[in-house]
């Protein structure tokens, strides 16, 4: 192992030999050299020790710690407890860094010492491994973010794309394990109260997106809904500025994805969200619309066309 290197790569995973070695790999392939792996087995049953194993007679920079399935938070927060880099970057075991993925973001946070943390564009990839989309030309969103990286439209900051410094997370604290969803959310917003944060506007990753798996609509509001209670218990003036049109968009959010699954409940939902904040409610319908819209304007219109349609309501939006 490395005794000092810059960089510290968390990868946690759980029940997923073949892709957590792709995911070691595309670290192992990385233009930049001076990092080490930290795999924390999160109670895997399977391969998964043995392909890591196997890896690692080959490569001494992967270190790796089996510990009984405690979920990814926790996962987490013992790769950031046995790492030595000035920075982590996380990996989920289904994702893959680009190979000049750490090279850019080590240039961008050496030269920016500001910034505590620094994220990117990714590419999203389906089960197949077809690359579905970009992110690119979403929201810009860069320096003082906080308090509007709470809102639903500007959950932009995708886990794998994340640099953090150490330094950084040391005085932050970790991720809360009391979280079973939107644990990173809660660190990118404590982080965003102390620190400016960095977007790269460079697509240096590849998420894989479950298409087969739909969404419980009804879990993930629980889940936002938690997150929410917990900033705006930490944070009296967020709650008396902000309490209204953060629990207003997610109440359209969530209702108008619930329609077709439960409708009394969406229509419930919606019907708050007006009463809360009629401005977020048509945000919300305003981008479901155009989400909807999207579907017809591909087929109408080039890429290239329909790229500056997306980039030209981005930038009607982005300041709200």
């Amino acid at each position: 192992m490395m005794n000092n290197p810059t960089v510290s790569v968390v990868i946690p995973t759980y029940n997923r030999p073949n892709q957590v070695k792709k995911a070691i790999e595309s670290v192992l392939n990385q233009t930049y050299k001076d990092y080490e792996i930290i795999v924390i087995d999160d109670g895997s049953t399977d391969d998964t020790k043995n392909i890591i194993v196997d890896l690692i007679s080959v490569e001494k920079k992967i270190k790796y710690i089996y510990q009984s399935n405690q979920g990814r938070s926790a996962a987490r927060n013992t790769g950031i407890k046995n790492s030595a880099g000035k920075y982590i970057s996380f990996l989920d075991s289904d994702d893959l860094f680009l190979p000049e993925k750490l090279e850019v973001q080590v240039f961008e946070m050496e030269n920016q010492e500001s910034m505590g943390m620094s994220f990117t564009w990714t590419y999203l990839m389906d089960e197949l491994g077809n690359i579905i989309c970009t992110d690119e030309n979403s929201k810009y969103l860069s320096g003082s973010i906080y308090p509007k990286i709470l809102f639903i439209r500007n959950n932009i900051i995708m886990t794998p794309t994340v640099m953090v410094r150490k330094s950084v997370i040391e005085n932050i604290g970790n991720f809360k394990e009391t979280l079973s969803m939107c644990e990173d959310l809660d660190l990118w917003r404590r982080i965003s109260i102390k620190y400016p944060i960095l977007q790269i506007q460079k697509s240096l990753s590849i998420i894989c997106i479950r298409k087969n798996e739909p969404p419980n609509y009804d879990y993930l509001f629980q889940a936002r809904k938690k997150y929410y209670e917990i900033a705006l218990a930490e944070d009296n003036l967020l709650n008396k500025k902000y309490r209204n049109e953060l629990f207003s968009e997610m109440y359209a959010y969530y209702g108008i994805n619930s329609l077709r699954h439960d409708f009394s409940w969406g229509l419930q939902a919606i019907t708050k969200s007006f009463f809360l904040s009629p401005k977020y409610f048509f945000i919300q319908a305003i981008d479901k619309m155009i989400s909807i819209g999207a579907l017809f304007l591909k087929k109408l219109f080039t890429v290239e066309k329909y790229n500056q349609i997306k980039s030209f309501y981005h930038q009607l939006l982005k300041n709200i």
